[in-house]
């Protein structure tokens, strides 16, 4: 377990008042806390804040014209994740997707594995198509030519993200090919937005494992996310995860940068 303070700054230019909506600070989540957040934005602006159910914290500011400078703070408590101190189940992908599509029908699993309303409410979300993720003939292909009957779902997981991996593609359209994929077969998947080791502000997906864990891995390096990443925000896509949005649905071309360092 570790505490550390993360701190994001976005810079933009306005030409006009304007109502911005920000999403700057870390979540609370399974392996992280967050013990205090900040925000402060330079000119002053007036501010009103909202908790969003998946544990965010939305902040909205009245910006003037011209350029304006925002920093927000967060103290965050990591802790191991559980692909970490724990085996890994001896779970199929045929098997999780069987046990998915009963909690979307149901709410519960076909052999009672635990499932919070949460859990379930998120796992039938991320299991259906998203605007930018589409479920079509490429992303059923990349999971029936890779995932054979049978097959364990974490190395299914590897091999899908390592043939995405070999495509090139950047950051998002990486996780965003890999979601189609996982939900293509019925897997619950879900885009995440983090502040990564090494990567700085960098997205991400996280697979269910039902009864078990979000397993995070990286579609674009191929590998899992590393240990002390901190979380920002989950949705089905980029388009549920912006850290900073324009009543246009735009960021204003704002320059958004995130440092980590240990908290004292």
């Amino acid at each position: 377990m570790s505490t550390v303070r993360l701190t994001i700054t976005a810079e933009l230019t306005l030409a006009s008042p304007t109502m911005v909506r920000t999403q700057l600070h870390a979540i609370e989540g399974a392996t992280q806390h967050v013990e205090g957040t900040t925000l402060t934005a330079t000119p002053p602006a007036a501010t009103l804040s909202s908790r969003l159910a998946e544990g965010a914290l939305a902040t909205y500011l009245h910006l003037p014209a011209g350029t304006s400078r925002i920093q927000a703070e967060s103290v965050v408590t990591l802790s191991k994740p559980a692909y970490l101190s724990r085996r890994f189940p001896s779970l199929t992908w045929d098997q999780a997707a069987a046990l998915i599509r009963a909690v979307r029908a149901t709410g519960r699993t076909g052999d009672d594995t635990h499932v919070t309303p949460g859990e379930a409410l998120y796992m039938a979300a991320t299991s259906v198509p998203s605007p930018l993720v589409s479920i079509d003939d490429d992303a059923r292909d990349l999971a029936f030519s890779t995932l054979a009957p049978g097959q364990p779902l974490i190395v299914g997981v590897a091999e899908v993200a390592a043939k995405i991996a070999a495509r090139g593609l950047d950051a998002a359209d990486s996780t965003h090919a890999f979601l189609g994929a996982m939900r293509a077969v019925g897997i619950a998947s879900a885009y995440v937005l983090g502040v990564v080791p090494g990567r700085g502000i960098h997205p991400f997906a996280a697979v269910c494992i039902p009864g078990f864990t979000w397993f995070p891995i990286d579609p674009q390096a191929s590998r899992p996310v590393a240990d002390g990443t901190v979380v920002l925000a989950w949705g089905r896509d980029a388009a549920d995860t912006p850290l900073l949005r324009l009543p246009d649905g735009g960021d204003g071309g704002a320059t958004i940068t995130a440092t980590v360092a240990p908290q004292r």
